[in-house]
């Protein structure tokens, strides 16, 4: 079905500040409350039709990190890129997202990574270059699912402290660099790149996950938040 027109109110920016404290204990026991988000655990399943395709079409990837951290999935920003492969475009601009995967669920969704990487039959994409008629966790989907968020949980940049989190990001920004460069080749070295934390994070989005653009401007210009 043909998508409609979407518009959308202008922007308006303020600047707010936190007082001391209230990122833990106000925000994070709130972030701790809320169970896994749908957009979350469609990665980890698989359920997610949008992740697949761009699995199956060679724009999103799976980093494991060291020492039992985790893993970050690499991907198209579905708010942006309606299908994965409108990431592939003539001005090479770029909007991504890069979400922290929690141990528990890195063997759930390094399965499906790894079949549908491997696979070339017509069942591992969706036909037509769409993302499908949706499954749990594609774009507009911001429920939540019944699965508790387990311990050591990273909600937001405000959970990173301490020299295992040092190694964890040195991981992301080298993965970043791989990912990049693979889609851009020879490109990157003359492309804008902008990487960042947004903070605070609306509830559904309380994984820790990295947004990146590529000669779309910048994540945190100005005052904003991150």
């Amino acid at each position: 079905p043909e998508r409609g027109a979407v518009k959308s109110e202008p922007s308006e920016a303020f600047a707010i500040r936190q007082n001391p404290g209230v990122h833990r204990s106000t925000l994070r026991p709130y972030y701790e409350s809320q169970h896994v988000s749908n957009v979350v655990l469609g990665l980890v399943r698989g359920t997610s039709t949008y992740a697949r395709r761009a699995v199956s079409i060679g724009c999103a990837e799976l980093v494991p990190a060291n020492e039992g951290s985790g893993a970050f999935f690499f991907m198209p920003n579905p708010k942006y890129h309606w299908a994965p492969e409108d990431i592939f475009n003539p001005e090479q601009q770029m909007r991504l997202v890069v979400w922290w995967i929690h141990p528990e669920f890195c063997c759930e969704l390094d399965s499906w990574v790894s079949e549908t990487s491997a696979s070339t039959g017509a069942a591992a994409i969706v036909a037509g270059g769409s993302s499908g008629a949706g499954g749990t966790g594609d774009p507009g989907d911001f429920g939540y699912s019944d699965v508790e968020k387990p311990e050591g949980y990273l909600h937001s940049c405000r959970d990173l402290a301490g020299a295992a989190h040092i190694r964890l990001l040195g991981t992301l920004v080298e993965g970043l660099r791989r990912f990049l460069g693979r889609l851009l080749g020879d490109a990157l070295q003359g492309a804008h790149v902008s990487a960042g934390f947004h903070y605070p994070v609306r509830p559904q989005y309380s994984t820790l996950h990295l947004q990146c653009r590529v000669n779309s401007g910048d994540v945190c210009p100005g005052e904003g938040g991150g």
